[in-house]
């Protein structure tokens, strides 16, 4: 029981990121690509336990839609929360034209734009960020390690490579950019404090590259993160 539930919830994971290479044909980067945007829009709907889907272009073009928290703010001011009513938030980084510029447009369940805003200064590039990288270098499916997300939480990131033709394989299409969905700590921990393996066993997840403990259940505390 505990293996199978493992695999699906890696699976799940995965296949959320595999299933990108299917949006090839309007994959193009830009803020008014409304098949894209309704697409990614379409993936949180579904799945309530992604926070953030993104795709990342080779020319450093981004388009996320991050799903609103009762944490969330505005970009512009933090200190202010955004307002009831809003559901979604799709930042689009458009590096297609001289200086970037962050756009952010606050919409309702059913993508209608109701705010927005500009943001001038763009630090963020996603072609140097680990998901985009390992996914490109590895040219397949790809796991970060456990980081820090723009939000302050910890979490991972599930990403694959994306190329032209059929099949999404670098044997046979050009590489375009890298799609990408964000796990939280929480959603990780959820699923480790869920089965339990008989009276005393014990499930835990562990980053290998990075030595942590990321969870683990025990019965008489709460899953959390340690260094091995």
């Amino acid at each position: 029981y505990f293996l199978k539930t493992n695999n699906d919830f890696l699976e799940r994971r995965r296949v959320y990121s595999e299933g990108s290479y299917n949006i090839e044909n309007i994959a193009d980067v830009r803020k008014d690509n409304k098949k894209l945007i309704l697409y990614l829009i379409g993936v949180l709907r579904i799945y309530p336990e992604i926070s953030n889907i993104y795709l990342g272009a080779t020319n450093g073009n981004f388009l996320s839609v991050i799903r609103v928290n009762p944490h969330s703010t505005y970009a512009t001011d933090s200190s202010v929360p955004l307002p009831g009513g809003l559901s979604f938030i799709i930042q689009f980084i458009d590096r297609s034209a001289g200086e970037p510029l962050d756009y952010r447009y606050y919409t309702d369940d059913e993508g209608t734009i109701r705010e927005e805003e500009v943001i001038k200064r763009v630090f963020y590039d996603p072609r140097a960020r680990s998901w985009y990288l390992g996914s490109k270098q590895k040219q397949t499916f790809y796991w970060t390690n456990l980081y820090l997300f723009d939000n302050g939480l910890p979490g991972i990131t599930a990403s694959i490579p994306l190329y032209t033709g059929v099949g999404n394989s670098p044997d046979n299409g050009v590489f375009f950019g890298v799609f990408g969905v964000d796990i939280s700590e929480d959603d990780i921990k959820k699923f480790v404090e869920g089965p339990h393996l008989g009276k005393v066993g014990t499930v835990f997840i562990v980053d290998t590259q990075g030595g942590e403990l990321i969870a683990y259940n025990d019965r008489r505390k709460k899953s959390h993160r340690q260094r091995l």
